[in-house]
């Protein structure tokens, strides 16, 4: 079972609930909201219920892989939930997860050397996982234009082969996928841009289109459904 999860609600997407735009925020790789953490507990909770309930006697079902991207509200989030779930493996941080970028500065990420000191010290979000860091290459690893369509076709069509391909129906095994607004709607264009912060959504090889299983009840007054 493949599990994609868009990011918990961040200080950028509070903002843009609140203002209707981008516009006037000015900080790049922004953390999350008080209302997404707490998003991202009942996330949490939505998934231990929910592998409890699949789980069978002879086979449970069980979290085996989790990718997330390297943006700060994705890694937070990813950490947050997995921390929830007792999940104490390892996380493997990838660029092809990250936002794609339009014209708003938040898709921006933050250079490879300050994230990498910042994931070691004792303010990461990954307290009990193992990272695997080993595909953020480059010291700027995100786009720091608007990222064309043919790129970020090719880059969801990598993101297929790397996770889609590893997932088999027949296996009790679950892989989570933390990311955002733009990664989904690539992989999934029929969503229209309606995937609202932390919703879970079964990405799973053996399903005809990917299916919604959760939607936060937490911060659901949001007056819009903004990307990032």
């Amino acid at each position: 079972m493949l599990l994609m999860i868009r990011h918990p609600l961040s200080l950028a997407n509070a903002w843009f609930n609140s203002a209707g735009s981008y516009s006037d925020f000015d900080h790049k790789d922004p953390c999350l909201h008080d209302i997404g953490r707490a998003q991202a507990i009942e996330t949490a909770d939505f998934l231990k219920d929910l592998f409890e309930r699949r789980s069978r006697n002879d086979k449970p079902l069980q979290l085996t892989r989790a990718f997330t991207g390297p943006l700060l509200r994705q890694m937070e989030g990813a950490g947050l939930i997995l921390d929830r779930l007792g999940y104490s493996g390892t996380v493997e941080i990838t660029p092809l997860l990250r936002e794609r970028r339009t014209i708003s500065i938040t898709d921006e990420g933050t250079e490879r050397s300050l994230l990498l000191a910042f994931l070691n010290s004792s303010g990461s979000h990954f307290v009990h996982q193992t990272l695997d860091h080993s595909a953020l290459r480059e010291e700027v690893w995100y786009d720091t234009q608007a990222e064309d369509e043919k790129f970020f076709r090719a880059r969801m069509d990598d993101r297929r082969r790397q996770i889609l391909s590893t997932d088999y129906p027949e296996d009790r095994s679950v892989t989570l996928a933390f990311t955002s607004a733009g990664v989904i709607h690539g992989l999934d264009p029929l969503r229209k841009n309606q995937t609202v912060n932390c919703e879970v959504i079964d990405f799973s090889a053996n399903l005809e289109r990917p299916e919604t299983l959760f939607r936060p009840r937490y911060g659901r007054n949001q007056k819009r459904i903004p990307e990032g």
